[in-house]
């Protein structure tokens, strides 16, 4: 399932319920986070000899200038939190609806994930802002692959999937992005 910008209390629910959401926003996000982006960069740098650190450096100012231009943290807040303030008003349900008036009063997430998301643009944390932000529908993708001078955001992705494959070490670290599972969590 994907993280869908969930709250630490909402994955928390989920867990206890055997749902591992992952921890990125969403899946094409494991794509795009700095270790995978870096293996990318090193790989084309051998065909290339583009500086490894030059390039990484400006995908992730691309996409993090990507995630904000044209009033796009903004937009990311109101979309995280009106997903969030649709997964509270359904379990906020109740299990009979007998009364002939049902009343919710539900706290808006939005001035916290604006916060978060202002906090991690200033500090150009990178990695947290693919996190947390609904990459899929912006122009992130395609800024980060034009700045590595990849040809498109799917040549992007199949050579990290084939860097991927390649590399025990990205394997395990993006295991730990999808869950934090281990073996003798699964039961049997």
């Amino acid at each position: 399932m994907d993280g869908d910008g969930r709250s630490e209390q909402e994955r928390e629910a989920l867990k206890s319920k055997g749902v591992h959401p992952i921890k990125v926003s969403e899946v094409e996000s494991l794509y795009y986070m700095p270790a995978v982006l870096e293996a990318v960069a090193t790989k084309l740098a051998e065909l290339d000899g583009v500086n490894v650190e030059n390039r990484v450096s400006e995908a992730k100012a691309a996409g993090i200038t990507a995630l904000a231009a044209n009033q796009g943290l903004d937009r990311i807040a109101k979309k995280l939190a009106t997903d969030e303030v649709w997964r509270n008003l359904v379990t906020a349900v109740p299990s009979e609806i007998t009364d002939p008036m049902i009343t919710f009063q539900l706290s808006s997430p939005y001035a916290e994930i604006k916060a978060k998301l202002e906090e991690f643009y200033t500090d150009n944390n990178y990695e947290e802002l693919v996190r947390l932000a609904s990459i899929r529908d912006s122009a992130f993708r395609d800024k980060v692959t034009t700045a590595l001078s990849v040809s498109s955001k799917e040549q992007y992705q199949d050579i990290a999937r084939r860097v991927i494959a390649q590399t025990p070490q990205l394997i395990a670290d993006l295991r730990h992005e999808v869950a934090d599972l281990t073996i003798d969590d699964i039961d049997h």
